[in-house]
């Protein structure tokens, strides 16, 4: 079996170009939408409702609606994440397995928002 590490970096590179080529016009409304969220979340009087956990999420909620992933690439995002927040608990970074639990939840409820929408349109 004879793997060749250069053939396989270049495989990749040229995927994930190929890709951003593809979707260049997403990759900038994504970068342009997260940027006034940011900018929001810094403005007096707005940063008291829209806190760090909520621009986050909303980022991700952006990401997830803009680029189009699918409810079952979304499950396998949300437990990997839960899978990360385990070792956490063990360890005694309580807040933060709490975070990420609150990214899950919030993906979960997108994940069936998205299955409710879906099952409309058909």
């Amino acid at each position: 079996m004879n793997f060749n590490i250069k053939i396989f970096t270049e495989k990749v590179e040229n995927g994930i170009l190929n890709w951003a080529y593809r979707e260049r016009r997403r990759i900038v409304l994504y970068f342009l939408l997260a940027g006034i969220l940011f900018i929001l979340s810094l403005l007096p009087y707005v940063n008291l409702y829209f806190s760090k956990n909520l621009l986050i999420f909303s980022l991700l909620f952006l990401f997830l609606i803009i680029f189009r992933v699918t409810v079952k690439t979304m499950t396998v995002i949300s437990i990997t994440i839960l899978f990360f927040a385990l070792p956490l608990v063990l360890v005694g970074e309580i807040p933060l397995a709490e975070k990420l639990a609150e990214l899950v939840y919030g993906v979960f409820v997108l994940i069936v928002v998205k299955t409710i929408v879906q099952s409309a349109n058909k």
